[in-house]
């Protein structure tokens, strides 16, 4: 949620109240939590999911072919803040620039040391993002996963309900 002065409120997930929240956006006020101070370095991974199951429209197969990629400008945006403003080492894998499938993507992600993963949710793209956080969850199961995007905007409370995910953001 946004406040009126564009800073970012948590939504708390009830099933994993104990965990503090891992970013906060702008200073804002965190809804649940009292601000701590996170004194590790934490392996924080984004990921840009494959798009194999994406929802797709009666386009010609020449738009498809010719689309290219969509650079992941959140998560790009994020990882700048946090390698600019934090100690945290950060790393992002672009399963769709990587044409990376699903079996290569486990591989590579049991090659990453990770504490938390970030994913932007399209809702074109969901079933994909679905897949890649049970990947993740399966790779490493005590890693917190936090979603964000404009399907995460338009559908919390789905998004919360989805097994695997700890935290959404939205703002």
């Amino acid at each position: 949620y946004q406040n009126r002065n564009g800073f970012c409120y948590w939504k708390r997930c009830r099933r994993y109240e104990r965990y503090p929240p891992i970013f906060s956006c702008g200073g804002g006020s965190l809804q649940g939590y009292q601000k701590t101070e996170i004194n590790r370095s934490m392996n924080v991974l984004f990921i840009n999911p494959p798009n194999f199951d994406e929802l797709t429209g009666f386009l010609p197969e020449m738009v498809d072919q010719e689309a290219g990629f969509n650079p992941p400008l959140s998560i790009l945006f994020l990882a700048g803040y946090l390698l600019d403003h934090s100690h945290h080492h950060v790393e992002i894998l672009d399963a769709q620039v990587e044409q990376l499938d699903y079996t290569r993507l486990e591989g590579r992600l049991k090659h990453i040391a990770f504490d938390v993963v970030g994913i932007t949710v399209m809702t074109l793209t969901l079933i994909d993002v679905m897949r890649t956080i049970d990947l993740v969850k399966k790779t490493n199961p005590e890693c917190r996963v936090v979603v964000g995007g404009p399907h995460v905007h338009l559908f919390p409370e789905e998004m919360l309900n989805i097994a695997g995910v700890d935290f959404a953001v939205m703002g």
